[in-house]
């Protein structure tokens, strides 16, 4: 039995937003290729068919459906990266800069 991917709606102000950001050139291109495929998700397509039309993986396209449904536009997104926090704040390391300069 084959799985069948959720049905993914947005409003049509999602929607404009996914077709601008689809279709920009100044954004970045995680972004770009993100909106795409929740646009392909968006018109009815298949995870496979989506992926073998953008060159990715079913489940990256999957996993983007997923994403979008839970959180709309703004999971598109990086999420939050986990790393060292930063020894100076900004404010105090403009501050040495400018002394050592």
């Amino acid at each position: 039995m084959t799985r069948v991917a959720a049905k993914v709606t947005c409003s049509d102000q999602d929607r404009k937003e996914l077709e601008r950001l689809g279709s920009g050139r100044t954004e970045q291109a995680r972004l770009v290729e993100r909106a795409k495929i929740v646009l392909g998700c968006l018109a009815g397509g298949r995870n496979d068919q989506i992926a073998a039309r953008m060159k990715l993986q079913a489940n990256t396209v999957a996993m983007w459906r997923k994403r979008f449904m839970e959180g709309g536009i703004a999971a598109l997104h990086d999420r939050a990266r986990s790393g060292k926090p930063p020894i100076y704040d900004a404010s105090d390391l403009r501050d040495r800069i400018r002394k050592t300069a």
